[in-house]
């Protein structure tokens, strides 16, 4: 007889899982009020643009031929493709689904859609954007702030790696300069 409760149990507990895992509509429609796939394209676009940033800086001060500067264009059209394709919405938007799938659970998705429809939630999605590249912002600022310091301590630990260099012969923990040397940190 316990067995058999026990049994029951388990069915009606399986079964309460497999009924809280949300649909795949009504994430559709949480993505759909969550705008996310503009926020996906949006994404991309800002890749590309780090990217097209990032391949200027590594030619910048440096004498290019047009050859040259072509492969860098080659590469970086190369690598948008690459990044498009793969991180499409079309291609993330299956990965999304499953992931709310394993987090959330249909009440959830339920109280999360009903909240985006309320003047707080409506707040919410249109500012955040915003409230998220103010935040970047300043932990920019705060890191642009710390820049002179960061080169100092990374000068120092060059100026120690060549005095490594220089005498192979030193002992992890003596140090340069009569200095503890520190063991890297993991």
């Amino acid at each position: 007889m316990l067995k058999a409760i026990t049994s029951i149990a388990a069915t009606l507990i399986s079964l309460n899982a497999l009924a809280q895992q949300p649909s795949e509509a009504s994430i559709e429609s949480l993505f759909e009020v969550m705008n996310s796939k503009q926020l996906v394209e949006d994404s991309l676009v800002k890749i590309d643009a780090t990217l097209q940033s990032s391949l200027n800086r590594s030619l910048k001060g440096k004498p290019a031929t047009a050859y040259q500067i072509g492969i860098v264009k080659q590469a970086k059209d190369d690598i948008s493709a690459l990044i498009h394709n793969r991180l499409s919405w079309q291609n993330m938007k299956p990965v999304f689904i499953q992931s709310y799938q394993k987090t959330f659970s249909q009440d959830e998705i339920n109280g999360i859609l009903e909240f985006y429809q309320t003047d707080a939630g409506k707040a919410l999605l249109n500012k955040l954007p915003t409230a998220i590249n103010t935040s970047v912002e300043l932990m920019e600022s705060q890191l642009k702030d710390m820049s002179p310091e960061i080169d100092k301590i990374r000068q120092a630990a060059i100026d120690k790696m060549k005095g490594v260099n220089a005498n192979p012969d030193l002992e992890v923990g003596k140090g340069i300069n009569n200095e503890k040397a520190r063991p890297p940190h993991h």
